[in-house]
């Protein structure tokens, strides 16, 4: 009986030893490892993470229209005093954000600050001019994504709907026109052509219908290559509910140990949370080109569907090519900031604009159709700074295009008479 303690105390000394020595090997390997990264002056590159023909996107980092409190103080934002209480206004009322609304993706939750109202309905207010008295009356609908919506230090009288039904009462004085909005952050085309076959069957009659494109459309479905926002977000979402308790902490025990170590970054593979969104931008140039070739096909299938929806329902309509920081050619020096900063953090964002504008252009230029506007002309030579971002701009540069639509509706003898 004596015999059998002292060996199992000797094997339980060596296979204690045994798991100090791997430990100590365990440990000498990361200090090795790191010492040797150190000596190189180089970060540890996860080489499992690498994807030569993608590249993960962080949206934070691009500071895509999130009010920030750096805009009021740029050239930008100079001429607006009110901008710093409008953060503060947010920072008190904090946006409940987007619930999920059948076919069309979602709609804005109900909100409201002194400068933002988003109604019931779940889009954000139009200010449409008052009128004692008018012989005409046009309902004008404008869709679009963020830029539309007035993501941002956007007030509500300075979104573009609300400039252009300023711009068109003030010029058609016997017309009462009422301007609505019915963008969304982060609608493309698809989701917007979606929105307007649900409103005209459920009885609504726009005069007008605008429609105010380009960035979304070519950042999902080439960048992406998915159909709209946040489409993995929702793929995943089935995961998530056969995701158990033992699963999610057996995920961030080894996730975290992961990122921690350089040895087990060096051994291991990254370890994906199927409840968190990530999106990558592709960036194989051969892929860039076929799905711009597919953006361009899908951007004139919508607009065949509108154009059917337009002669069955009587109201005229007009597609519209948005700039942005790519498409501008003189560049402020805050503007030329943020360039860079796309460039360090979403490499292949300008070559997919680059590559997927134009063969949208070429696309209705072959088409001969008369409903395709490019108003990626805006701002071109202006060394001023309007830009907040590569996507959104400033109130005035809001004005700019408000003032751009109603020139190419009244050009094209798109209103009342």
């Amino acid at each position: 009986m004596k015999n059998i303690r002292q060996r199992a105390g000797l094997w339980l000394f060596d296979g204690l030893l045994i798991v100090l020595i791997f430990l100590a090997l365990l440990l000498l390997s990361e200090i090795c490892l790191r010492g040797f990264l150190a000596v190189r002056g180089k970060p540890f590159v996860d080489t499992a993470a690498v994807d030569l023909h993608r590249q993960r996107l962080d949206w934070k980092k691009l500071n895509l229209g999130s009010p920030s409190k750096t805009r009021p103080v740029t050239e930008a934002y100079k001429e607006f005093p009110w901008a710093a209480d409008y953060l503060a206004e947010a920072e008190r009322h904090p946006d409940p954000g987007l619930v999920y609304e059948p076919f069309s993706l979602w709609k804005h939750s109900p909100y409201q600050t002194r400068y933002v109202r988003y109604g019931e309905n779940g889009y954000r207010r139009t200010i449409n001019p008052a009128k004692a008295s008018f012989e005409k009356r046009c309902t004008v609908f404008v869709f679009g994504g963020s830029t539309i919506a007035g993501d941002g230090v956007l007030r509500d009288e300075d979104l573009i709907p609300s400039q252009l039904s300023e711009i068109l009462n003030r010029l058609y004085p016997n017309t009462l026109f009422e301007v609505r909005s019915y963008a969304q952050s982060g609608f493309n085309q698809g989701n917007e052509v979606v929105l307007l076959a649900r409103l005209l069957a459920g009885g609504e009659r726009p005069n007008l219908v605008l429609f105010y494109d380009g960035d979304n459309d070519v950042v999902h479905r080439i960048g992406f290559g998915e159909p709209h926002m946040s489409y993995s977000f929702f793929k995943k979402s089935s995961s998530f509910f056969n995701y158990t308790i033992k699963d999610t902490i057996r995920m961030w025990l080894l996730s975290g140990l992961r990122n921690k170590s350089a040895l087990l970054r060096s051994l291991l593979p990254p370890m994906e949370d199927p409840r968190a969104e990530e999106v990558y931008l592709a960036q194989d140039p051969q892929l860039i080109k076929k799905r711009s070739d597919g953006v361009a096909e899908f951007y004139a299938g919508n607009m065949d569907l509108v154009r059917a929806l337009s002669e069955h329902y009587h109201f005229r309509h007009l597609l519209f090519l948005q700039p942005n920081v790519f498409t501008k050619r003189v560049r402020s020096v805050e503007e030329q900031q943020i360039l860079e900063r796309v460039r360090a953090e979403a490499s292949s964002l300008e070559e997919i604009f680059t590559v997927g504008y134009p063969a949208i252009r070429e696309r209705f230029r072959d088409s001969g159709a008369g409903d395709f506007v490019d108003v990626t002309d805006l701002y071109q030579e202006s060394p001023v700074s309007v830009y907040v971002d590569p996507a959104h701009v400033s109130p005035r540069g809001n004005l700019l295009i408000a003032q751009r639509i109603a020139e190419e509706c009244l050009r094209r003898k798109l209103l009342p008479e």
